[in-house]
């Protein structure tokens, strides 16, 4: 299996992009379906109103679509230990 490095510049939409043309590539057009909200959960969801923590999931994928700003973005990220850019991944 290839390894990938985020980029610190890596902008999260083109980074979503790549992911779904993989698995278009790999599962055919079929795969395309809402994602659910507690396993890819806004940050409303997610930080705001906690309910992942209170139901017990743990999501795939966080996006912090509700706040502005990519510094507070980050840093927000980091506190909650869910920043993996330039991490190594198989």
């Amino acid at each position: 299996m290839q390894q990938k490095v985020l980029a610190e510049n890596a902008i999260d939409q083109f980074v979503m992009n790549d992911v779904l043309k993989e698995m278009v590539k790999k599962y055919g057009w079929g795969v395309a379906r809402p994602l659910d909200c507690f396993l890819y959960p806004t940050g409303l969801i997610f930080n705001r109103n906690r309910l992942n923590e209170k139901l017990g999931i743990v999501p795939m994928v966080v996006h912090m679509n509700y706040m502005i700003g990519n510094a507070e973005k980050k840093a927000q990220l980091k506190n909650q230990g869910l920043w993996f850019v330039g991490e190594t991944f198989a």
